[in-house]
């Protein structure tokens, strides 16, 4: 909830409510991961979350469990917009720096600017598959140990399951590396 709008020469502050725990916090509370309702009840209102923004055009576009807060009554809400988009259709190019490593999709990953609902829909599933494990699914250092992390549980995709990949501007460079295609 905005409780005020403080606006100067240099920034705009946004107030909000002040809530004490994120999702990550609270996983850890629960030792890691969440029982199936706990799970269930928060992707719940993670989606409903996400469904809110992108019927306004809004993309988050860094969704992880340290953005998500968590209040007393166990609502869940999207916190820190700083990366949130506008997004039109058809979609305009955006920045692929985006999304914290872990929740990033493929496409991004390979340098792709053209995206759309995908990127937070991917960051949700991310987070669902964290919550339910109580460790992220996909943990990489970098751009290509990240693909290949995802590549290694989810298997190298074929033309017909990822065609927009050859367009991506890093496919090529990234797919060389022998830890990708193994």
């Amino acid at each position: 909830r905005l409780h005020d709008v403080v606006h100067s020469e240099r920034k705009l502050t946004l107030v909000f409510e002040f809530l004490q725990m994120d999702l990550k916090d609270y996983m850890d509370c629960c030792g890691g991961a969440l029982d199936p309702g706990t799970v269930q009840h928060f992707m719940r209102q993670l989606l409903l979350g996400i469904e809110y923004c992108h019927y306004r055009m809004v993309l988050h576009r860094d969704l992880k469990p340290q953005n998500l807060l968590i209040s007393r009554d166990r609502v869940l809400k999207l916190a820190d917009f700083g990366l949130g988009r506008a997004f039109e259709i058809p979609v305009h190019r955006m920045t692929h720096d985006v999304v914290t490593l872990w929740y990033r999709p493929p496409d991004v990953l390979l340098g792709s600017t053209k995206y759309s609902c995908n990127i937070d829909i991917w960051s949700a599933g991310c987070i669902f598959a964290e919550m339910a494990s109580g460790k992220p699914l996909f943990a990489g250092r970098e751009d290509d140990s990240q693909l290949a992390k995802i590549f290694g549980i989810l298997g190298y995709p074929s033309q017909s399951e990822f065609p927009s990949m050859v367009d991506c501007p890093n496919t090529a460079e990234l797919l060389t590396h022998d830890a990708l295609r193994a």
